[in-house]
């Protein structure tokens, strides 16, 4: 498995590629938080599995509920750690979970973010920190 990278990702992609979920928690810690101001301590991610040459799988994710707070209060873009066994081409593409709602969802890699402009770039601060 190759190190963790960090690429900016759409929270409806986000929700796309990963297992469906029918129904947002009304009691979900993550709107709680937002709601408050509290910023998110821990950054989602996709775990990636090589299924031909340059097409992965996501096999893994975490983050569903802040994607969810993140696209219903206006963002755009969020940070997400991609794991993937190799280091990912700049032709590789993301197929959603076999449980997604359309597991033949696909997108093309997104764009990495550099870490040492993140935290603070003003179209990401406090997402994800």
């Amino acid at each position: 498995m190759s190190p963790a990278e960090l690429f900016s990702i759409k929270p409806e992609d986000f929700l796309r590629l990963a297992t469906f979920l029918k129904k947002e928690d009304e009691r979900s810690r993550a709107r709680d938080a937002f709601n408050k101001g509290v910023q998110f301590c821990t950054l989602p991610f996709l775990r990636l599995k090589k299924i031909s040459s340059e097409v992965y799988r996501v096999d893994k994710h975490n983050g569903r509920h802040r994607a969810i707070v993140l696209r219903d209060n206006g963002y755009e873009i969020m940070p997400v750690r991609l794991y993937s066994p190799e280091a990912l081409g700049p032709h590789a593409h993301i197929k959603a979970q076999e449980d997604a709602e359309d597991p033949q969802f696909t997108i093309p890699l997104p764009p990495r973010l550099d870490p040492a402009h993140w935290p603070g770039d003003s179209d990401l601060s406090g997402v994800g920190v």
